[in-house]
């Protein structure tokens, strides 16, 4: 099965995910006036939903995105920017180094 983590990695363009990170942390704009934050586990396939959603725009503070995916996955993390095409998002590793 091909994994979201050997998607990225067959676009030589965008930015690699640490071999720690669990998941990827994308905005994806819905509905009339709401976004929201989709948390997508790194080893599932890319045809999965996403594992979570946090609401928020875009610009939402990277300390609120980093209290909220802990809260969701139950351990601290820590977020890695990446920006490709000119969106912004965070590839998630925890804290204590995998999970």
């Amino acid at each position: 099965m091909k994994t979201v983590r050997d998607h990225i990695a067959s676009q030589s363009a965008g930015p690699q995910p640490l071999p720690e990170a669990t998941h990827g942390l994308a905005w994806e704009p819905y509905g009339l006036s709401r976004a929201r934050w989709a948390l997508v586990a790194l080893d599932g396939s890319p045809d999965d939903d996403a594992a979570a959603f946090l609401d928020g725009p875009a610009d939402l503070h990277p300390g609120e995105l980093l209290e909220g995916v802990s809260a969701l996955l139950g351990c601290p993390v820590w977020l890695s920017q990446i920006e490709m095409d000119g969106d912004v998002g965070y590839y998630v590793t925890p804290a204590g180094g995998g999970r």
